[in-house]
């Protein structure tokens, strides 16, 4: 409780909670960029707007594979923090998620955060309650421009 407001988080185990929840919104993330950048770019997107990760992206992609693992595009065998790198490259912002997420900074702070937390999520060591919770938010916040999607700058430039 603070001053009069109070808010109660339900759940199993915190670190399932966090895993579970990491998961969900890692696997949104990848959809959206891959769809945002396909329909601005075509399906060489990755090639043209993450080179960087290119040669990376392939190697995992390759040590998967030759452990079992069925072939799948390349945005699927990079991290959370590359995907923060893939929305945060200059060319990337200015031209497709800049009218999404609207503040540069303040999404690489709430990106940062995720990757902070995703650690010990992925490697089975403790979360507590209010980190779990500040995780929770920061998604809710970051799926909802991606399903606003850049409506909000339209709706601010309307005459009505």
């Amino acid at each position: 409780v603070l001053g009069e407001v109070s808010m109660i988080v339900r759940g199993g185990s915190p670190h399932k909670d966090a895993y579970n929840a990491i998961t969900g919104f890692e696997q949104e993330l990848r959809r959206y960029i891959s769809r945002k950048l396909e329909e601005r770019f075509g399906p060489e997107w990755f090639r043209l707007r993450a080179s960087n990760l290119l040669g990376k992206a392939k190697q995992i992609r390759k040590a998967a594979m030759e452990r079992g693992e069925k072939s799948a595009p390349l945005i699927e065998f990079v991290e959370l923090g590359d995907l923060n790198g893939i929305i945060l490259d200059t060319k990337n912002w200015n031209d497709v998620f800049g009218d999404v997420f609207i503040n540069k900074s303040e999404f690489d702070h709430d990106m940062q955060k995720l990757v902070a937390i995703r650690r010990p999520a992925m490697h089975a060591r403790p979360i507590d309650g209010v980190r779990l919770t500040e995780m929770l938010c920061v998604m809710w916040r970051l799926s909802d421009r991606m399903k606003d999607d850049g409506a909000w700058k339209i709706a601010a430039e309307s005459d009505r």
